[in-house]
C-alpha cells in the first residue's frame, strides 16, 4: 500500500509547532519531552470522557493543548483528504474538463488545516485552476 503522508511531515509539524530550536527530537532536553508527552496525552484523555453521554471537554485555548494537537492529530489528517481529492474530486473536474481561473476552496471548523494540506497536496499539478482562494472559518482563536 502506498504511502501518501510524507516521511517527515512530523518533523515539519514538530518544528512549526515547537520551533526550530528544540530540533530534531534527539535535542530535546528531557524536561521538555516530558513536557511535550504530557500534553499529547492531557489531550488524548480530553476526548475520552467518563460517562457516556458526556460530551468531551476540549481545550484548545491553551497554548500546550494546541501544540498537542497539531501533533498527536494532525498528520493523520491530511492522507485521508489528500485521497478524497486526489482520488474523486480531481477525476470527476478532469471528465467535465473543468478549468477553473480562480478555485475557491472553504473549510469550515477549519482548526489548523489538515484538510487544507491535503487538498492543496491532491491538486498539485492537477492542472484545474490557476490560482487558489482558501476561507477557513473557525471558531477558535490562535
Amino acid at each position: 500500500m502506498e504511502r501518501m503522508m510524507e516521511h517527515n511531515i512530523f518533523d515539519r509539524v514538530f518544528e512549526k509547532t515547537y520551533g526550530p530550536a528544540i530540533m530534531p527530537y534527539g535535542c530535546l532536553s528531557d524536561a521538555e519531552t516530558i513536557r511535550v508527552r504530557e500534553a499529547v496525552q492531557s489531550l488524548r484523555q480530553s476526548y475520552q470522557p467518563q460517562y457516556a453521554n458526556e460530551a468531551c471537554v476540549s481545550r484548545y485555548h491553551t497554548e500546550e493543548n494546541r501544540k498537542a494537537y497539531m501533533l498527536a492529530y494532525y498528520p493523520y489528517y491530511v492522507e485521508p483528504a489528500c485521497r478524497v481529492v486526489r482520488d474523486y474530486v480531481v477525476p470527476a473536474l478532469q471528465e467535465r474538463q473543468a478549468f477553473y481561473p480562480v478555485l475557491n476552496l472553504a473549510f469550515f471548523a477549519g482548526g489548523p488545516c489538515p484538510e487544507m494540506y491535503g487538498t492543496l497536496k491532491a491538486l498539485r499539478g492537477a492542472q484545474l485552476h490557476e490560482k487558489t482562494a482558501v476561507t477557513v472559518l473557525d471558531w477558535e482563536c490562535g
